[in-house]
């Protein structure tokens, strides 16, 4: 018996000790190997990053925050006609055919309307969506929901009311209103197969991507 506990002993002593040529230094095993690195952003950082959106501050000198982009989605419904007034009755007809009818139809509209900016280190967002949904309800359904589109909105006076038309208004409605994140893009769906996106005029040579 006491041949076999000292085996065991032998044993345990064996585990506990360390192995020849092995370090016991853990903080020395963690260190992330150098090599060329670019700004760095809280998400290289660690964990203490990440409270940030928990526990507000400021972020350190030199930081740069992500990028990202969030989309709010609303509907409305509108109706409209189709019409040309510098186009004949028959060039009317042909271009726009049963969207020409005089008294007109409807359509249950979707808008998505997408937003850029830095992640804000303190509330975690891009911006709150809550404002975008006030802006969206202020500048753009109070005025497009069950309305005419061809007779009710001043905004749309004198604009042919197509799903392009609507969008390029759209975001002439909301584009210098949003503080620091940028208005990215428009997408208005007018059925369930035709949908529009407006990106806005493009710099020369450049784009809005």
């Amino acid at each position: 018996m006491s041949q076999h506990l000292g085996l065991i002993a032998s044993d345990l002593a064996t585990d506990v000790m360390p192995r020849e040529g092995k370090t016991e230094n853990r903080e020395e095993e963690r260190k992330v190997p150098k090599g060329p690195q670019s700004t760095p952003s809280p998400y290289h950082l660690g964990r203490s990053a990440w409270i940030a959106p928990f526990f507000p501050r400021s972020p350190g000198p030199g930081i740069e925050m992500p990028t990202a982009r969030v989309t709010r989605r609303v509907h409305f419904s509108a109706g409209h006609r189709l019409h040309n007034p510098s186009f004949d009755e028959e060039r009317n007809r042909e271009t726009y055919g049963l969207c020409n009818r005089p008294n007109g139809h409807g359509h249950n509209y979707d808008l998505e309307v997408t937003v850029e900016g830095e992640i804000d280190p303190e509330t975690g967002f891009v911006m709150d969506l809550k404002r975008l949904k006030a802006l969206l309800g202020r500048s753009v359904l109070a005025d497009l929901d069950h309305a005419n589109l061809n007779l009710d909105v001043p905004w749309l006076d004198g604009i042919v009311p197509t799903t392009e038309n609507l969008a390029v208004a759209i975001w002439g409605r909301l584009d210098g209103d949003l503080g620091p994140v940028r208005l990215v893009s428009i997408r208005l769906w007018e059925t369930e197969r035709n949908m529009v996106e407006y990106r806005g005029e493009q710099e020369p040579g450049g784009t809005n991507d």
